[in-house]
């Protein structure tokens, strides 16, 4: 049945405006140096339109002082309002992801001062209601994470260490449990020493009234990196421990409780890791686990490629009912600048453990990219999505390491231009410019030319991808190649609009809007 021209107007219409009604005011891209010195983002979040974030940074003195800040950012992404917290000779870590509103006026800060862990409660102006500075049994207390409790109390997790006779190194001695009341009064705690070398980096509350850790060990031998999950009861005794890795070095877990009730484990799986002296970094994939509270899995995914140092630092819960896990790994590719480089990653599942869409991120000056460093994301204003982190380019003369914050639309993009390496560099193959795709609509096939303008370099390894609206890959395509263009079957397309890129070696090549109509 043909359809009538006023309709065809219509679809073809939604095409050229689809940016308008995926795409909100953002934030982008962009480097803050709020502390005149070095810095780094380590949370963000947003409440009733307005947005917090912490950092940390140099000090006074470079060398000795690390600096820790609590701003607010307005919507164009100035900051409207900080304060720093620092002491000659003390140095503040504020935990990744460690920053949490309490009420509309109060909020929670974990982390570490010094030697000892940290516990600070903030009114509105960011003045301390209420303080607590603790030693879990040992040298070195490392706060990392806080879960606020139901009945206004909070369980601490991280990681302690003793002293070793040796200039700035410590031993780590455990993963630690610490259990205060509303007025920060120690309960209880517990200590976990599941191996040699140990780490705490999430804490939860299970739907049984128990507690979940995740973390790392290590056993100080060769391929013993493990991925880390402690089950405990109500007072924090272990039922049970998991740490089902790989035959090679595994990256650190964090874990999170679905919706359902179950336990979302996230980690880098190790895939392969060259023979020892010295071992090198394990390439390691993108792994969720879904278990119960007993431990039995119910499902596991594996997410991208296998990188260097790929490796998750938060799992945040959206509005959606959806999990957004976010993390960073490093790119060995040298075809980009020249050199290797760190990119941030956002990943984007359902509770099913279906991706729906991953996105690449860095921030690139005009010396290129060179360390991108994921913290922390979460739920922003109008559906978007606020992620923090850090970067500094080493090849730039001038630059130092700033703080780094995206806002980003709820499809993960930092343009309405849907692209799953957001910021990517496409070097010495295309300038800037967007493939064309000829018919459009389409039905049977495409045509996918490049303009001979944009064309500076040879294409090798073309593949064709096509995105739904959601952003969800739902066909790859190797296409014929013919002069400047490039054939492309769509029939297994349904109807409807979709994003089209093609790529040449991780790198794409162009990308443009697509309408299939039968």
């Amino acid at each position: 049945m043909k359809l009538p021209k006023v309709f065809l107007f219509l679809l073809i219409l939604i095409i050229c405006n689809i940016s308008h009604s995926i795409g909100q005011s953002l934030y982008s891209n962009y480097l803050l140096n709020p502390l005149n010195n070095w810095s780094g983002g380590t949370a963000i979040f947003n409440i009733n339109g307005i947005t917090y974030f912490t950092a940390l940074g140099g000090g006074n003195n470079s060398f000795t002082d690390k600096a820790m800040l609590v701003g607010i950012l307005e919507n164009g992404g100035e900051i409207t309002y900080q304060k720093t917290y620092q002491e000659s000779y003390t140095q503040y870590y504020p935990g990744i992801g460690g920053f949490y509103p309490i009420s509309d006026t109060s909020f929670i800060i974990v982390g570490s001062k010094g030697y000892e862990g940290m516990l600070l409660k903030l009114d509105n102006y960011f003045d301390t209601i209420c303080t607590l500075f603790f030693k879990v049994d040992t040298f070195l207390t490392i706060a990392r994470s806080v879960n606020i409790l139901p009945n206004d109390g909070y369980i601490i997790c991280g990681d302690i260490a003793h002293y070793t006779y040796e200039p700035y190194l410590s031993k780590s001695d455990g993963v630690f449990l610490y259990k205060t009341d509303s007025l920060f009064n120690l309960q209880w705690y517990r200590i976990f020493k599941p191996d040699e070398i140990n780490y705490g980096y999430s804490i939860s509350k299970t739907t049984d009234n128990g507690y979940v850790i995740s973390g790392y060990t290590n056993s100080k031998t060769d391929y013993s990196g493990q991925p880390l999950v402690i089950k405990t009861d109500s007072l924090g005794n272990q039922k049970w421990i998991w740490q089902d890795g790989s035959n090679y070095d595994d990256l650190q877990a964090i874990t999170s409780i679905s919706k359902d009730g179950n336990i979302l484990v996230a980690y880098g799986h190790a895939t392969y890791q060259a023979p020892p002296y010295p071992v090198p970094s394990s390439l390691t994939q993108i792994r969720v686990v879904k278990m119960d509270n007993n431990g039995n899995v119910v499902w596991t995914r594996d997410y991208g490629g296998s990188y260097m140092g790929n490796q998750v630092w938060t799992i945040t819960h959206l509005p959606d009912s959806t999990y957004l896990i976010g993390g960073d790994a490093w790119i060995t590719d040298t075809s980009a600048y020249g050199w290797g480089y760190t990119r941030a990653f956002l990943l984007k599942i359902n509770e099913n453990g279906d991706s729906l869409w991953m996105r690449h991120y860095i921030y690139e000056d005009e010396y290129g990219t060179q360390t991108n460093l994921f913290s922390h994301a979460n739920s922003g204003p109008e559906e978007s999505i606020l992620m923090i982190g850090s970067s500094h380019n080493f090849f730039n003369p001038t630059a130092s390491q700033s703080t780094w914050i995206m806002r980003l639309d709820s499809l993960g993009c930092d343009t309405p231009e849907c692209n799953p390496f957001v910021g990517v560099k496409k070097p010495g193959i295309m300038k800037e410019g967007n493939i064309r795709l000829f018919p459009n609509p389409a039905n049977q096939y495409i045509e996918i030319a490049i303009p001979e303008e944009y064309i500076s370099g040879n294409i090798s390894n073309p593949i064709v991808r096509f995105y739904d609206l959601n952003g969800k890959l739902v066909q790859e395509s190797i296409p014929d190649y013919q002069g400047f263009s490039y054939i492309c079957n769509t029939q297994a397309l349904k109807p409807g609009i979709y994003f089209v890129q093609l790529i040449d070696r991780n790198c794409i090549i162009g990308s443009n809007k697509l309408l299939i109509m039968r």
